[in-house]
């Protein structure tokens, strides 16, 4: 290992105990009911598919704040770069920005490898 990459290891914080199970995600205007997903369904594939202008991009803003609110930890991979600013934001507002680690993919100089599939429920 090159000595001069300097490594930390982050000590994980004790999650709370009143964490909600599921997170509110919409109104289902059919039914008249609020619809949800659980932690346990975000925790796995999902795909979001809408036309332009429909809310795909909000909808996965808010699910990233409430995720980061909840201390759950995310991955957001945004080609277009909006969204991406926008969460920027929101972390520095909440005081995280140590938290976050931001990596450009076209950067050879710091190339990063990022299994995105990889998975631990602890």
């Amino acid at each position: 290992m090159d000595p001069q990459i300097k490594i930390e290891r982050w000590a994980r914080e004790a999650l709370p105990k009143n964490r909600p199970k599921r997170i509110l995600i919409g109104n289902n205007a059919l039914i008249n009911r609020r619809t949800y997903l659980s932690l346990e369904q975000l925790s796995i594939h999902m795909h979001i598919v809408g036309s332009s202008g429909m809310g795909k991009t909000f909808l996965l803003e808010h699910l990233v704040k409430t995720l980061i609110d909840l201390k759950v930890g995310v991955c957001v991979i945004d080609p277009h770069g909006d969204l991406y600013q926008r969460l920027l934001k929101y972390v520095v507002r909440k005081r995280l920005e140590r938290k976050v680690i931001l990596f450009d993919p076209n950067d050879r100089e710091w190339a990063v490898g990022l299994n995105y599939l990889e998975y631990d429920d602890e």
